[in-house]
């Protein structure tokens, strides 16, 4: 009898094979509208030949299609900024991923895989930091910061809750505070993590974790209080991490040594930072810290190019994009309001989200004649005084 062909064949079997792992991704997750990334699919079978040709798999095909996909989530789910990893719940958006106050820092994962949070004051103390009592002055304006190895926070893990898991590897951590925003002093954690990318090949990156009680994300909050130097000793150890994650390999260890460096020199600088803004004037501190790159903003306008001028929906502004994450925020009439650094994440964040989107071609050409006024009615105003 004829067959009905290999190609047939072989386009059932790609339909089959869709339908399969779309019913066990709505089992495993609960919905097959989780997946949006391509993944691999590796399943292991036997073939006898024989009057009637069989295929036997050595672990069951629900099963190992199953655990491809719980390995694929585990992935993708790793690593969310601003929040850590539950080994307990598999998750990074459960109530455990967040500490609950804003003075508490990420103390090491409990036997069942549960991240502890502790307060900042009772970690220092339990680990004898030689200034901890600066923190209970009541004008005390220190921030002190402690490194931590990784090994330290995953000692009391148990294997079976992930001790040996590669899905989100803490390489080492800074906790450091208390930073003033607004009314409150807040602490933070800086981790250094490795984690599954692509097609399983371990990638570095800074998670910055925070109780700040809104939705944003600690990057967001510093760049938007004006922090500038903070952030920007923050970026350049994210920087760091991220440039040696793109060079490792998949063995587990790789680059330990070096992370611990870079988390180390982070926290150094850190406390310089803190200790330099306690003696400077109110004056002198808003000035310095934040080191606008306020002389960079009209050549950044003059050189942007398409894209990178933006609108602002929320606050009604121009946003230029300048060299080396400058940031220059301007009024549509081209007035001036302020500079600061911004790093690409936050950036893209921002556009994702629609708060900033390209200009129109025609309120972009008015923005820029009106820059180019300002910028000679002040230098006319220089010369005057001159």
């Amino acid at each position: 009898m004829k067959g009905i062909g290999l190609q047939r064949r072989i386009s059932e079997l790609e339909k089959a094979i869709g339908l399969l792992v779309r019913e066990a991704a709505r089992e495993v997750l609960g919905s097959d509208k989780w997946l949006r990334e391509s993944f691999e699919l590796h399943v292991s079978c036997t073939v006898e030949p024989g009057e009637r040709w069989k295929v036997q798999f050595p672990e069951s095909l629900a099963d190992q299609v199953r655990e491809i996909l719980q390995e694929v989530t585990a992935r993708s789910n790793a690593l969310k900024q601003g929040h850590i990893y539950c080994y307990r719940c598999e998750s990074t958006t459960c109530e455990h991923s967040l500490p609950s106050s804003p003075t508490e820092v990420f103390g090491g994962y409990s036997p069942t895989g549960i991240p502890k949070w502790l307060d900042f004051h009772q970690l220092l103390l339990a680990k004898g930091h030689p200034q901890v009592a600066d923190l209970f002055e009541s004008d005390s304006s220190n921030l002190l910061a402690l490194y931590m190895d990784g090994h330290s926070l995953r000692e009391e893990q148990l294997e079976v809750f992930g001790r040996m898991s590669l899905s989100y590897e803490i390489l080492g951590q800074v906790v450091f505070g208390l930073i003033k925003v607004g009314s409150e002093r807040i602490a933070l954690t800086a981790q250094a993590v490795q984690y599954k990318g692509p097609r399983g090949k371990p990638r570095v990156d800074l998670n910055l974790l925070g109780g700040l009680g809104t939705d944003g994300s600690p990057w967001d909050l510093l760049q938007e209080t004006r922090k500038g130097r903070l952030p920007m000793i923050l970026s350049h150890a994210r920087r760091s991490l991220q440039a040696l994650g793109s060079k490792m390999g998949k063995e587990r260890n790789s680059h330990r040594e070096d992370a611990e460096r870079v988390l180390r020199a982070m926290a150094k600088k850190l406390e310089r930072w803190g200790r330099q803004a306690r003696r400077r004037t109110t004056h002198a501190e808003i000035r310095s810290e934040e080191r606008r790159p306020t002389c960079k903003a009209l050549e950044d306008v003059g050189c942007a190019g398409p894209g990178r001028i933006l609108w602002d929906e929320l606050r009604r502004t121009v946003v230029v994009l300048g060299m080396c994450e400058r940031v220059h925020v301007f009024s549509l009439e081209g007035r001036h309001i302020t500079s600061f650094f911004l790093d690409g994440d936050s950036v893209e964040k921002r556009l994702r989200k629609g708060r900033w989107r390209p200009m129109e071609d025609g309120m972009m050409r008015q923005f820029q004649l009106a820059v180019e006024r300002m910028a000679a009615a002040t230098c006319k105003v220089e010369e005057a005084q001159k």
